[in-house]
């Protein structure tokens, strides 16, 4: 219908606004449509792109609005000021700050929303406990906020100017003001998360106050995000926020639910990375060489089930015959192992943890079990020998041929 500029714009409503007689004053309507009422939801310097399906011409503002509410069809309108057209839409999507644009809505009872937004958040289950209540929590203070009067438009371009002049924190608030007129965009959310968590800030506990806000706002984007695209891009944002708060087992299952929706070589890297130092992985291996009977184990960074059967199945040992794999909690060991001889040891991927994660790339392991050290000791601590005859004290080598000894004799009034 018209261009602009700004990602999609969809989700949840949280807050309506209605525009006033003469297109410049805003009101908060406090109550919710009553069941299939429809109502408008009215933006000033936004244009809704895309999904029209009738046009008409030479119309004022207040003809357009009458127009959707009385067409079952229609769900969103945009009106050029200018040209006094008037789009329908049989769906809003896609809303792009644009001057002299008027957008809306219909809000009817909101029961699709909060089925919606209840099916988001159980896809969120991975979230630390706590954390998608931030995310509500924020919404609700922003819904709060002073009512600015400035253009919907006006706010959005301030905001991206101050973001690319490194102000972040001013960019912030204004992301947050263009919010309080349009809580369904998640475009808005995704980029408030992403000045928050880019905000540099003197002090711990500011800058954790930061990451809490970067992930909630990334979680209030995933909950209104419209498209596959935009919730991966939702996703992306919260694996980013979770990693920076050292939520490491939660920010890899975000990423991994944004790659499932879209394929991305940086989510991809980022991925991987995250994995590698912080997911469930091989961390190395020990060989008990000095024992007897040697035994080789594999390091775990995470345990694994103990009750679950076939572990031992995901170990390959070549040649490995007459030896057999215990599963212990945070390692798997091979006993049976002979001193002198090398070994190769596969690990499966998929190889399962107890926190529900698994192996993500097979390793192989090339272990030699060398000979004991060398060692000299007595089998015991105290010797009473004999007067005459062959007195002797035994000693127990290991890998040694020679030792050197130094007798020393005691005579019996030196006992004492």
């Amino acid at each position: 219908s018209m261009s602009g500029s700004s990602p999609v714009f969809n989700g949840m409503l949280l807050l309506s606004l209605l525009l006033g007689g003469s297109g410049a004053a805003w009101a908060a309507m406090a109550e919710s449509p009553a069941e299939g009422e429809r109502r408008l939801v009215v933006v000033e310097g936004a244009d809704f792109f895309g999904s029209d399906y009738l046009t008409l011409e030479e119309l004022d503002l207040d003809a357009c609005q009458s127009a959707c509410l009385a067409d079952d069809e229609c769900k969103a309108f945009t009106y050029n000021t200018k040209a006094r057209w008037c789009f329908l839409k049989r769906d809003h999507g896609d809303l792009r700050p644009f001057t002299g644009a008027v957008s809306g809505y219909v809000a009817q009872d909101g029961t699709d929303g909060r089925e919606l937004a209840a099916r988001r958040m159980s896809e969120l289950g991975f979230l630390p406990k706590g954390f998608a209540d931030k995310g509500r929590e924020q919404a609700q203070r922003i819904a709060g906020l002073p009512q600015s009067a400035r253009p919907f438009d006006h706010l959005v371009s301030d905001a991206r100017a101050a973001e690319r002049s490194g102000k972040l924190a001013r960019a912030g608030s204004l992301y947050e003001s263009a919010l309080r007129m349009v809580p369904r965009s998640a475009s808005l959310w995704y980029d408030l998360s992403r000045v928050r968590l880019a905000t540099e800030t003197q002090g711990w506990q500011a800058r954790e106050r930061l990451r809490e806000q970067a992930g909630a706002a990334a979680v209030n984007a995933y909950l209104r995000a419209g498209s596959d695209a935009d919730r991966a891009a939702a996703l992306e944002r919260l694996g980013r926020a979770l990693a920076d708060g050292s939520h490491w087992l939660p920010a890899i299952r975000a990423l991994r639910a944004s790659l499932a929706l879209a394929e991305d070589p940086g989510i991809r890297a980022a991925y991987d990375e995250l994995v590698r130092e912080h997911g469930f992985r091989i961390t190395g291996h020990r060989v008990d060489s000095d024992a007897m009977h040697p035994r080789i184990c594999v390091e775990l960074s995470h345990p694994v089930p103990r009750d679950r059967v076939g572990l031992a199945d995901f170990v390959q040992l070549e040649d490995g015959r007459g030896l057999a794999v215990e599963v212990e909690p945070g390692q798997l060991c091979v006993d049976g192992a002979v001193h002198g001889e090398r070994y190769r040891v596969r690990v499966r991927a998929g190889l399962p943890a107890a926190n529900g994660e698994t192996l993500a790339r097979t390793a192989d392991l090339d272990i030699y079990v060398r000979d004991r050290s060398p060692a000299v000791r007595f089998p015991g601590r105290a010797y009473v020998l004999p007067r005459g005859g062959e007195a002797a004290i035994p000693v127990v080598s290991v890998n040694s041929e020679r030792i050197d000894a130094v007798l020393y004799r005691i005579g019996d009034r030196a006992m004492a």
